[in-house]
């Protein structure tokens, strides 16, 4: 016969049925290796965590620095655990990140089971955020290999809230970011009207990740004539995937044309869905760097790097063809009809002359 041990808050008693993370040791705050890790993949539940020996460990309850816990950013216990006259409780788990102690914030619970903590633990909602579990001096070394208790390899298969392939995982990087520069005034062919609509992040030729700029950027601007900007704000870690408005500097407006992109915060960079620009020259702006390319490479430039299975070949196509612009061939009509008119008028001109001189010779 089996017996369910209730708890009193009526649910099955953490205590007996909490899965085990045996990988304790590489999440001691103690360990400064293998960047790597994150829990954004792990399942939602109820753990007790242990090092290699079999020992219990628990949460650090004060502020772990980043680059501890096998990771990046480090999540601790901001509070006390439990004592063992209390049933499960409700506490805030803290994400270290590069200027705060408490970056973003997690809804965790924990019972105090008397011979360990038992933790109900969420997912992390970017890499690379990791639970911080013990104080061991000794850190396991940088392996491929993760422990089989806890699934935190990266798959690029995960979905997020949307149900779609995570963009911070699958987006193709454009390495042409220092082109792309709101202080870029040179190159104004450039255009993205040839590019491969879907998921980018941008970079510098350093490596540097770089955002759109969110106030209007002037004509000839980031190597091109007619700058595309972000019209609205870049989400925060805890948002999902967002709907963003990018808009398209003109002559005489700061919004001549408007195109739907999507936007996600991965933490260390911004994953930008973008699509095809309607008219040349106009192109995307990235960053704000002084370094700008001033000789185009080739007239098809593949620029981009694929992280995942999307877009293997997107590439830049076009990007130093010149496109004629309207207004050119209006001026041109203009001055067509300016000419025809005249040669009229000086037709006209001669004719009337001559009937003069006729009146005035048949008079003399």
């Amino acid at each position: 016969m089996t017996v369910a041990v209730i708890t009193v808050s009526g649910e099955p008693d953490p205590c007996l049925t909490s899965s085990i993370w045996t990988d304790g040791d590489g999440r001691s705050i103690n360990c400064h290796v293998n960047y790597d890790k994150c829990d954004r993949y792990m399942e939602p539940g109820w753990h007790r965590v242990q090092s290699e020996s079999g020992q219990n460990l628990t949460m650090p309850t004060f502020p772990v620095p980043v680059y501890s816990c096998g990771t990046k950013y480090p999540i601790w216990l901001k509070g006390d655990h439990p004592s063992l006259s209390d049933d499960i409780v409700d506490r805030v788990a803290c994400v270290t990140s590069l200027s705060s102690t408490c970056h973003v914030s997690y809804q965790i619970r924990i019972k105090n089971c008397q011979d360990f903590m038992a933790y109900y633990l969420v997912k992390a909602k970017g890499c690379n955020e990791r639970y911080c579990f013990g104080n061991a001096e000794s850190c396991p070394q940088p392996t491929t290999q993760v422990p089989t208790s806890l699934s935190t390899e990266v798959q690029v298969t995960d979905t997020g809230v949307t149900g779609e392939p995570d963009p911070c995982l699958t987006s193709s990087v454009w390495n042409d970011g220092d082109g792309r520069s709101i202080n870029c005034h040179v190159n104004y062919d450039k255009c993205d009207r040839y590019m491969e609509p879907g998921w980018y992040r941008v970079q510098s030729e350093s490596g540097e990740n770089l955002t759109m700029p969110t106030s209007p950027v002037p004509v000839y601007s980031c190597g091109t004539k007619y700058p595309i900007w972000l019209n609205g704000d870049h989400p925060s870690l805890s948002d999902d995937i967002v709907d963003r408005v990018a808009c398209v500097t003109y002559y005489n407006s700061t919004c001549h044309a408007s195109y739907q992109i999507r936007i996600k915060n991965c933490q260390d960079f911004m994953a930008y869905y973008l699509v095809k620009a309607k008219g040349c020259n106009e192109r995307y702006c990235f960053g704000d760097t002084y370094e700008c390319k001033t000789t185009p490479k080739s007239t098809t430039w593949p620029i981009t790097t694929n992280t995942g299975p999307f877009d293997e070949s997107a590439t830049f196509r076009g990007s130093y063809k010149v496109r004629p612009d309207p207004v050119l061939y209006i001026a041109m009509a203009v001055v067509v009809i300016f000419l025809i008119g005249f040669a009229v008028a000086i037709l006209l001109y001669i004719k009337k002359c001559r009937y003069v001189l006729c009146i005035f010779y048949s008079y003399s």
